[in-house]
């Protein structure tokens, strides 16, 4: 009996470098994260894609990351590393506590996603709609954590985007979408197609 034709997804075979898998996982990651989806794939998609992003930032001779921010001090950057990471390891191994149980916040998300967004920026990388949304997502309801000029170097009013509060996260995303499919678009058609767009049901 000879062994089985190889299916078709078998033979559908793609190659994807480290900057690659860092890039689907973090895209992943936010689609999820605007859909309310699962905190605990978010946190691990995310962190893995911030865990490449990371170390592929530092041969480039950048620092800032969240793993080694300027904004934690020095004789503390090693303990919160580890903390911050811990929760990853814990969702993906489960060799030296298989029985064991992990208090988990959600938000711990949040910044790990915009992180590791601007992390790709710093790099040089081009943005897609799914890390421009969650920028934009960010400036509209937390705009004390940006200046004036976006994260994403673009200049960007926060009070243009006033009008979107309101919107769930769904509708933001799909918003966003339809504002973002013409990639020769401006900033200012881009706000301009947001506020003609109709919001989502």
């Amino acid at each position: 009996m000879g062994l089985p034709a190889p299916t078709k997804m078998a033979l559908d075979r793609i190659t994807v470098t480290k900057l690659d898998a860092a890039k689907r996982q973090l895209r992943t990651a936010i689609e999820l994260w605007f859909a309310d989806g699962d905190p605990v794939a978010i946190h691990t998609l995310a962190a893995a894609a911030h865990e490449i992003i990371h170390t592929l930032f530092r041969r480039k001779g950048l620092s800032g990351l969240m793993f080694d921010s300027p904004l934690i001090r020095n004789e503390y950057r090693a303990d919160f590393a580890r903390r911050t990471k811990a929760v990853a390891t814990f969702f993906k191994h489960a060799q030296r506590d298989p029985e064991g149980e992990l208090t988990f916040n959600p938000a711990m998300n949040e910044p790990l996603l915009v992180f590791t967004t601007y992390g790709l920026h710093l790099m040089g990388e081009p943005s897609e709609p799914p890390e421009e949304t969650l920028m934009l997502w960010f400036m509209v309801h937390e705009p004390t954590w940006f200046e004036r000029t976006n994260a994403l170097g673009n200049l960007i009013q926060i009070e243009a985007f006033e009008a979107f509060r309101n919107a769930s996260k769904r509708q933001f995303f799909e918003l966003c979408k339809l504002a973002f499919r013409d990639r020769a678009a401006t900033h200012a058609e881009i706000i301009q197609a947001m506020g003609e767009t109709r919001l989502p049901d």
